[in-house]
C-alpha cells in the first residue's frame, strides 16, 4: 500500500475565475506579474462566485502575502497599481503607520474590467488615492 503525499498545497482554497475573466481585454493587457497574483486576491474574498455581495466585500491583502510568492515591495506596489488601473480592484481604505502598529490598505473587487477599452471605462488612478489626493467617491468604496 503506498502512503499518501503531503503536498503544502492540500488546505489551500480551490480559486473560481470565471472564464470571461481570463478572455476579457483588460486581463490580456495585464501585466504579467499581475496576473500571477489576481487568483491570490480573487481567493481573499471568500464567497461565492454567484454571491452578489461578493463585490461589496472588504479585503486586505498585505505584502507578506505576496511575498511568499516572490513578489518584491517595489513590483507589489506596481501590481496593485495595475490591478486598480485595468479595473480588477477598488482601493477602499489606504494603509501605512496609524497609532501603534501597521494598517494594511483594504481593497474590494470590481466590476470595472468588464468595461475596459470602451468610453464607459472609469480609471482610477492607485498612485493619487494612495497619496491621498483623489477624494473620496463612491467606486472607490468610500462615504
Amino acid at each position: 500500500m503506498a502512503r499518501k503525499r503531503k503536498t503544502k498545497y492540500n488546505d489551500m482554497p480551490f480559486v473560481k475565475m470565471h472564464f470571461t475573466i481570463l478572455n476579457s481585454l483588460a486581463y490580456k493587457d495585464l501585466p504579467g506579474s499581475a496576473c500571477k497574483l489576481l487568483p491570490l486576491i480573487i481567493a481573499k474574498v471568500r464567497s461565492e462566485i454567484t454571491n452578489p455581495e461578493r463585490h461589496t466585500t472588504i479585503f486586505q491583502f498585505p505584502y507578506g502575502a505576496a511575498l511568499r510568492f516572490g513578489v518584491s515591495k517595489s513590483t507589489f506596489f506596481k501590481v496593485i497599481c495595475d490591478l486598480v488601473k485595468f479595473g480588477f480592484i477598488d482601493p477602499v481604505t489606504k494603509g501605512g503607520l496609524r497609532s501603534d502598529g501597521k494598517v494594511c490598505s483594504t481593497y474590494k473587487l470590481s466590476c470595472r474590467w468588464e468595461q475596459y477599452g470602451t468610453k464607459e471605462f472609469r480609471i482610477l488612478d492607485y498612485k493619487q488615492f494612495y497619496q491621498g489626493k483623489t477624494e473620496a467617491s463612491p467606486i472607490m468604496g468610500m462615504v
